[in-house]
């Protein structure tokens, strides 16, 4: 369920006609959805588990917004969300 939400979010925010590396009143949106998948005949339970029978768990997203409020200083943000086996878990940070 974590995944649906935060993902589902975060792609309808980057899919969205006209947001997508947007200048919005001089801020610029950038948003990206990746979905991996993962099997190894070798590494089992490595990253993930039951990679040996193949694992869709594998998967990030994030968008980010940035200004330049005057010349030679630039703001931003991002909202990133990934999981990886035990990596992230789906859980957004803000960097």
């Amino acid at each position: 369920m974590r995944f649906r939400l935060s993902h589902s979010l975060l792609a309808v925010l980057a899919a969205a006609p006209g947001l997508a590396a947007n200048d919005a009143m001089g801020v610029e949106i950038h948003g990206f959805v990746s979905q991996g998948y993962l099997q190894t005949s070798r590494n089992d339970g490595y990253l993930v588990e039951r990679s040996r029978q193949g694992s869709w768990d594998f998967r990030e997203s994030g968008i980010n917004f940035s200004t330049s409020p005057v010349e030679n200083l630039r703001i931003g943000a991002q909202f990133y969300a990934r999981d990886l086996g035990d990596l992230g878990n789906d859980k957004v940070e803000l960097d």
